[in-house]
């Protein structure tokens, strides 16, 4: 059958013959072949990308290849001698690649074992190491390196042992912003130093390793910076083989070949694979999903029919983050009395014409009050939000559940004790009724909003002072998973939003907190495409009717400990920014000190909604910047 739909810019460019037989994907629904098309053709828009005319984003096949092995999995030699050369395992390597983010180095390691032997296809810069690399910024790091031994010591450090080094924050920070550049394949001569380091680069990451885990010598899951923690599969860790080229291992069998023909190999797996996919953009599949930019991040989201209303306005999202941390209360703010609904009107009802922040933001234009419709058509872009934590993330959610139903009839029965506010004020009584879940909610939007909180504190007191911990992590991510599996194909081209709140039932345990909600999240969505965008909702302020037995293991002072202990981890364990899927702390600490409690620990319908408020708000943003770094998907 003959390949219809041929891209003539890749067999231009290329000049080898495409596939005249059309490949069938046994068992494969459509959505997962248009899902195959999508990252493919996307990963081969990369690797046929000539340097010479795209200095900012073209990189030689060489650094892609490297680029890709030192952030993603690499098929061990088992695998890929069971990828002969043939078309179904040319299917199964490419979904393989599609699923693990990983086109180029699946290729090469499935590839190498039929040694082609090519010439080379596409121009290249020079290729510098790390050291030079590092060199480039005359920014005193000289002295670091020879303290830590090598410039490659001083490349595979984490943050906090750069800092243990003796580097000040600022110097950490560009060490890390180079090591990025170098990954994204930027050649030394064409890096622009900033005049200020970026306070979120995209350098580092979990552990990759065939499912997302890291085995420790006890057969448990470890987290594990990406740079410092290669050695087990000779990647990057093995300084007697590597002493000025940190990154520049290939695949023990693929580095016998010359770069000649590895390039050449992976061209021609680009090309078979469009090749393959070509036959499939037939008639059947009518829809077409496109980028705006080469090089998309990892997020991605859908267009919306209203807004957006603070993208732009003056403040980022990561801006927007850091004044909410450092707004207060205004002296007359609403949230200083207890709510009382409008007279005359429906006191189920939300009624935004009423409603107003109790704060100012400090350094940032005011935030925008979404009507219902406008945070169904803001929430529907993204591939919904999943909440999970206690009570106070219980009440977080509400606001979202209010603001897209237009209502506070959040329960299943006994409407007469839990109607208005009575949700938050009868809460003891009332969250044994509560919907945890859009799908069961009448609410306002044109499509479904998919919207749902877990309730996960129960179980944590299970656990007892000298026993070992339980595995809380693998049920934690089961419901995420039967979350994301909810999702109609549509809303899984788009990331879907995670919110965490915990830790006042860990006994304000960071640690804890880490290993069991944090960390397992991150090694099992940090290669996904699209990637989940996570946020770690901080406590919010100790009333002052905190009951007096509470208040040693309750009070501020601890409370306002464990918010900086997360800020710190979380900024370590994951400092990319929220475009690329890093996670992200809500700071509602200053913004509800002063607020009136009705139980001393919960907060009524004005703090929820102005939380619910302002995250749509952080959203807005975060959306603005996702479409203009290119990661907006349009439907043709």
């Amino acid at each position: 059958m003959s390949n219809e739909g041929k891209n003539p810019q890749v067999s231009k460019k290329l000049e080898i013959p495409q596939l005249k037989e059309r490949v069938e994907w046994k068992g494969k629904i459509c959505e997962q072949v248009e899902e195959t098309v999508e990252k493919a053709l996307y990963g081969a828009l990369l690797l046929i990308a000539e340097s010479e005319h795209q200095q900012q984003w073209g990189v030689s096949m060489e650094t892609f290849t490297k680029i890709w092995r030192g952030g993603n999995i690499l098929l061990d030699d088992e695998v890929a001698k069971e990828l002969a050369w043939t078309l179904d395992a040319l299917k199964e390597v490419a979904a393989f690649s599609i699923k693990t983010d990983a086109v180029a180095s699946a290729f090469a390691a499935s590839f190498e074992y039929n040694k082609i032997e090519g010439t080379e296809l596409l121009p290249t810069y020079k290729y510098q190491d790390p050291a030079s690399l590092l060199a480039v910024s005359k920014r005193g790091l000289e002295e670091f390196a020879e303290k830590v031994g090598s410039w490659d010591n001083l490349f595979m450090k984490s943050g906090k042992e750069l800092r243990e080094a003796g580097m000040n924050i600022k110097q950490s920070k560009y060490c890390l912003w180079l090591l990025e550049k170098y990954r994204q394949g930027f050649n030394p001569a064409h890096v622009a130093i900033p005049q200020k380091p970026k306070k979120k680069f995209r350098g580092w990451g979990p552990k990759i390793q065939h499912g997302g885990r890291t085995q420790n010598e006890s057969g448990g899951s470890r987290y594990a910076p990406l740079a410092a923690a290669e050695d087990a599969n000779g990647m990057l860790g093995d300084e007697s083989a590597h002493t000025t080229h940190a990154t520049s291992a290939t695949a023990p069998a693929f580095s016998s070949l010359s770069r000649l023909t590895r390039m050449s190999l992976l061209a021609l797996s680009l090309l078979l694979i469009a090749a393959t996919i070509a036959t499939y953009r037939q008639s059947h599949f009518q829809r077409v999903y496109r980028f705006r930019h080469p090089n998309p991040p990892p997020t991605r989201v859908g267009p919306r029919q209203f807004g957006p209303f603070y993208h732009g306005k003056g403040c980022n999202s990561n801006q927007l983050v850091e004044s909410l941390a450092r707004s207060r209360i205004r002296p007359d703010g609403a949230s200083r009395t207890a709510y009382v609904h409008p007279e005359g009107l429906d006191p189920n009802n939300i009624h935004l014409d009423t409603f107003g922040f109790s704060f100012d933001l400090d350094g940032c234009p005011p935030p925008h009050a979404f009507s219902p419709r406008e945070a169904c058509d803001l929430v529907s872009a993204f591939g919904g939000i999943f909440n999970r934590g206690d009570s106070l993330m219980r009440q977080f959610a509400q606001g979202l559940f209010m603001l897209l139903t237009n209502s506070l009839d959040l329960v299943y029965t006994r409407k007469d004790e839990c109607r208005g506010t009575r949700i938050f004020t009868n809460g003891t009584f009332c969250k044994d009724y509560s919907i945890l879940t859009t799908l069961d909610l009448a609410h306002v939007c044109a499509e479904q909003p998919f919207v749902m909180y877990d309730l996960v504190w129960r179980f944590t007191h299970e656990r007892r002072n000298g026993e070992n911990e339980p595995d809380y992590a693998t049920p934690l991510l089961d419901s995420w998973h039967r979350f994301i599996d909810e999702l109609p194909p549509d809303r899984r081209r788009y990331s879907p939003v995670f919110v965490e709140a915990t830790g006042i039932h860990y006994q304000w345990d960071a640690n804890a907190t880490l290993a069991v909600h944090i960390s397992p999240f991150i090694r099992n969505t940090s290669s996904l495409i699209p990637r989940p965008i996570p946020f770690f909702s901080g406590y919010p302020a100790v009333p002052l009717n905190k009951p007096v037995q509470w208040v040693d293991i309750q009070g501020p002072e601890i409370t306002q400990r464990y918010n900086r202990e997360m800020l710190v981890a979380l900024e370590e364990i994951s400092p990319e920014g929220s475009i690329d899927g890093g996670w992200t702390m809500l700071q509602w600490y200053n913004v509800t000190d002063g607020a009136v409690s009705y139980d001393g620990t919960h907060y009524d319908y004005q703090i929820a909604l102005e939380r619910a408020q302002m995250f749509l708000n952080i959203l807005d943003a975060l959306w603005g910047e996702i479409v203009d770094s290119g990661a907006l998907i349009v439907v043709d």
